[in-house]
């Protein structure tokens, strides 16, 4: 904003008009061009401002509007001012409404990403268990088909033989799978889904950052 008339002359707005005389005569004598030959014309510019300023402020009337139309500026200022203030505010409510929506958004990342590692890891158990299982009833098997294949005597031992083959034809699984076979199988499945929580939970953690 350019400087208001009692600005120009260096005097507060209650100044009486000796003390609005006082001040144009001395800014006037030290900004004269006349006086100022370096720079003529920045000192012409500066005294003519004086000049119009004091036209102004010695006339009554004429400065009784000029403050009337001041109070209208510092109140348009103030306007100004209280709307920038409220600008700020909203600005400031709206970035605390994103920070607390972020920090909710990767506390539930967080919590779905525990249940799913939970999940998987009963999983896993639960696949270790059938694996486990699936140990002991091969074991049984081979007990049946070892005692059925033992027969009461040596003649009884094509009939064991054959009760053995029946055996392993009503379980196959007892005679193809092995113990490692068994392990591996359940084993691989475990990592699998191992890998899927690790993959689940990186998109929801890279979601959450972005």
């Amino acid at each position: 904003m350019p400087p208001t008339h009692y600005e120009t002359l260096g005097i507060p707005r209650d100044a009486t008009p000796d003390a609005i005389r006082a001040a144009f005569r001395r800014l006037a004598m030290e900004h004269h061009p006349d006086r100022n030959p370096q720079d003529p014309v920045g000192a012409g510019e500066r005294f003519k401002a004086l000049n119009t300023a004091y036209q102004v402020l010695s006339d009554p009337v004429k400065r009784q509007e000029y403050d009337a139309e001041l109070g209208d500026e510092d109140a348009q200022e103030a306007r100004r001012h209280a709307e920038e203030q409220q600008r700020r505010e909203r600005e400031r409510r709206r970035a605390e409404r994103r920070r607390h929506e972020q920090d909710q958004q990767r506390v539930e990342t967080l919590r779905h990403a525990q249940e799913q590692w939970e999940y998987w890891d009963a999983e896993a158990l639960r696949h270790a268990k059938a694996a486990e299982h699936a140990r002991a009833e091969r074991a049984f098997w081979e007990g049946e088909i070892e005692r059925v294949g033992a027969g009461p005597g040596p003649g009884a031992q094509p009939n064991g033989n054959r009760a053995r083959r029946q055996s392993e034809a009503e379980v196959p699984h007892a005679s193809k799978w092995s113990d490692n076979t068994v392990a591996a199988v359940f084993v691989g499945v475990g990592i699998l889904g191992f890998i899927g929580v690790l993959v689940i939970i990186g998109r929801m953690v890279a979601s959450a950052i972005g």
